[in-house]
């Protein structure tokens, strides 16, 4: 489960389609709930050093219903971090809906270096009961060089596919990615 206290809950219908938009650097967001925005991903990161740690993305971490977005954190840009192998940065990202939804979507070349350790994706708060989307992480048109969990106790993501044909992992091979 998570070992955070929730601070802020931005909720929103469809009026906006991102809920946070980073394009300055070094930035560290935490213990927020994001769900219910419109068609894209809820968080979208195109600079570097940005850390996202103890939130719910697309989730209230109970329920499983979509949220209406297709995406939940949308990576265009290099060495950012996705939780921290930490309870305290562990997040859950969750509820999205649509065939080719993603919880975590790293797109480009110059998307390199990022990190994403110890997160519940597409799984409920529980870490054993499955939610949308259909693929956990999604790694395309180029991006390369990202860590996915990792050899301490702690950093290994929990993923489930939901639906997908394939890996729930697309774009990268699977190490050692459990605790």
């Amino acid at each position: 489960t998570l070992n955070n206290t929730l601070q802020i809950t931005l909720k929103q219908s469809v009026l906006f389609n991102t809920a946070l938009n980073l394009t300055g650097n070094n930035n560290i967001i935490r213990g927020l709930q994001i769900e219910r925005f419109g068609t894209s991903a809820l968080i979208a990161i195109s600079s570097s050093g940005n850390q996202i740690l103890g939130c719910y993305v697309g989730t209230d971490g109970v329920t499983s219903k979509a949220t209406g977005a297709t995406g939940g954190i949308f990576i265009s840009s290099a060495n950012n971090s996705i939780g921290d192998g930490t309870a305290a940065g562990r997040n859950i990202i969750t509820g999205f809906s649509g065939t080719s939804s993603k919880a975590i979507e790293i797109s480009g070349a110059s998307a390199s270096g990022n990190m994403i350790k110890g997160n519940l994706i597409s799984l409920l708060n529980d870490g054993i009961t499955p939610a949308p989307p259909r693929y956990g992480i999604y790694i395309t048109n180029g991006a390369g060089s990202t860590v996915i969990g990792g050899n301490a106790p702690g950093e290994g993501n929990i993923i489930s596919g939901n639906g997908a044909s394939t890996s729930p992992l697309l774009g990268g091979g699977i190490y050692c990615n459990a605790d």
